[in-house]
């Protein structure tokens, strides 16, 4: 593990970390990571780091350790998440979609999420 005193960043890359940051178009969380390597890169400890920017000293080291395994990339955005499995193929999909398109059964103005699942089950 990298210590966050014996951290340097190249020029090129400070660079780069000081255009993320003033730019403001990235998330909260991205541009604290970007300050969290400035901040290493000037030679300061994980706790004065940690203590100057509001964030856990873990976070610095997390941010750190992150860096060491991918570079600039890594260590300010996180990996995409798989997230919840999709509940219908695509074929289910595109035969609600028509359902859903369809004239209402008699009787109603508009199909309802009710209606649908009454009609497809």
């Amino acid at each position: 593990m990298v210590l966050a005193s014996s951290f340097r960043l190249a020029d090129e890359q400070r660079e780069c970390l000081l255009r993320f940051v003033r730019r403001g178009v990235h998330s909260a969380r991205s541009i604290a990571r970007a300050q969290v390597l400035l901040q290493c890169g000037k030679g300061e400890y994980a706790v004065t780091i940690a203590h100057r920017l509001g964030l856990c000293v873990d976070t610095v080291h997390c941010v750190l350790e992150r860096y060491e395994e991918g570079g600039l990339e890594r260590a300010l955005f996180d990996l995409p998440r798989p997230g919840q499995p999709r509940r219908f193929t695509d074929q289910q999909i595109q035969r609600i979609t028509a359902l859903a398109c369809s004239s209402p059964p008699e009787g109603c103005a508009r199909w309802t999420i009710d209606l649908l699942k009454q009609e497809i089950l």
